[in-house]
């Protein structure tokens, strides 16, 4: 047996770390045909990230078992789809208000090998990836008996929930949903952003009006999420830097952040105001976004998406990232990326923040996770210092702080 301690978002060493990295490589590894889980609360942001690696379990036969926390006002209709989308066998917890339903339990076990992970990591994206987190990791060969029992012990509590609780732990079938929703047993990720005062989604191309949930719809080789349309996700490939700043350093295929401070100009394009939600780009990013192509612009250009994190909330929104080369007819060469109004919005009015992207773990679905990350926010001295190079913008943006790790 191996047993780690794994600490988020930064380990020991200050290296950038999720533990829904780690669970998402064990899921696709295909050492395993069992999955439980044990999750006090459950929203689309983890449930988007984490489904497609769950869906690779259920399509080579296997199971997956998930016991959630329910009427707490934090387990979201929305991932309760997701998982069922997914395959995932969905069942609910709920304590009766006496006591709190609180476990984080990943506990995965195959031919050979079992992997579990108990600690404090939701399946949120914020738990998963974002949060101040501890876990620990067992590693586990079942052929010997004490490591096979973390799993038996998994296994049997399991089962006691199912068995002893009859009236707390019930299963959750899709046609429930709309009723335990009405019921309060399940809150909505939708109407508790609007009575939080946020932004509704906005029509248009790659967007969704805000309002009802749709369901998710399947599409060979991508998966859903959350009844948004499919999702795309170009291939990134390596592009030479700019000659002029070849001395800027640039990303490897192992980089897996971007990271970015946004000035004043870049926080004004919010919804309602003139103008584009553009951000001005330091030209090594070209290595780290989509490569770019004529595609009956005037200038190379790509579409890509990302999931837009929001506090426990995520949402698919697409980019347009261009280039505008040297000796262009109009203006100066740069490049840029439209972020859409939905992130500007995240912002704080006269700059200040960081923009965060993370490269996805999954194969399919959106490129990168996006994240405004405030001043307030733990971890922004961090990723201030990670933001270690600096580069003169065209136009208004001013000097652009950025990195890659």
């Amino acid at each position: 047996m191996d047993v780690r301690i794994f600490l988020q978002p930064f380990d020991a060493n200050g290296a950038r770390f999720g533990l829904g990295n780690d669970l998402s490589a064990q899921l696709r590894s295909g050492n395993c045909n069992e999955v439980l889980i044990f999750s006090a609360y459950v929203t689309s942001s983890g449930t988007q990230r984490l489904g497609p690696a769950l869906r690779t379990i259920i399509d080579a036969g296997g199971t997956v078992r998930a016991m959630i926390g329910v009427r707490n006002g934090l387990t979201f209709m929305q991932a309760v789809r997701d998982l069922h989308a997914y395959g995932v066998e969905v069942w609910g917890l709920n304590p009766g208000g006496s006591v709190l339903y609180h476990p984080k339990i990943y506990a995965l076990q195959g031919v050979g090998r079992g992997w579990v992970s108990i600690g404090s990591s939701n399946l949120t994206g914020d738990g998963l990836y974002r949060n101040f987190e501890t876990n620990v990791i067992l590693t586990l060969n079942p052929a010997t008996a004490g490591d096979r029992r973390p799993w038996e012990d998994v296994t049997q509590w399991w089962n006691r929930f199912v068995a002893a609780y009859p009236q707390n732990a019930t299963r959750i079938q899709p046609a429930d949903v709309d009723r335990l929703v009405t019921t309060r047993v399940l809150a909505d990720e939708l109407a508790l952003a609007r009575r939080a005062g946020g932004t509704p989604r906005q029509p248009g191309r790659g967007g969704q009006a805000a309002g009802d949930y749709v369901p998710p719809i399947f599409v060979p080789g991508l998966p859903a999420v959350s009844g948004q349309r499919p999702v795309r996700r170009p291939a990134r490939r390596g592009m030479p830097p700019a000659p002029q700043q070849a001395s800027l350093p640039s990303p490897t295929p192992e980089t897996r952040h971007f990271a970015m401070t946004l000035s004043a100009h870049d926080a004004s394009k919010r919804t309602g105001m003139p103008g584009t939600p553009e951000l001005s780009l330091p030209r090594q990013t070209a290595d780290f976004f989509p490569p770019m192509a004529l595609s009956g612009r005037q200038y190379p250009d790509a579409y890509f998406d990302v999931r837009l994190n929001e506090g426990q909330q995520a949402r698919i929104v697409e980019y347009r990232i261009w280039e505008r080369p040297a000796g262009a007819a109009v203006g100066h060469p740069d490049m840029r990326v439209n972020i859409k109004h939905d992130t500007v919005d995240l912002t704080t009015p006269g700059g200040g923040d960081i923009i965060l992207f993370e490269v996805t773990p999954e194969e399919s679905g959106p490129a990168y996770d996006v994240w405004i990350v405030h001043a307030n926010d733990p971890n922004f001295a961090a990723l201030t210092q990670r933001c270690a190079h600096a580069v003169a913008a065209q136009g208004a943006a001013a000097v652009k702080r950025y990195g890659f790790f």
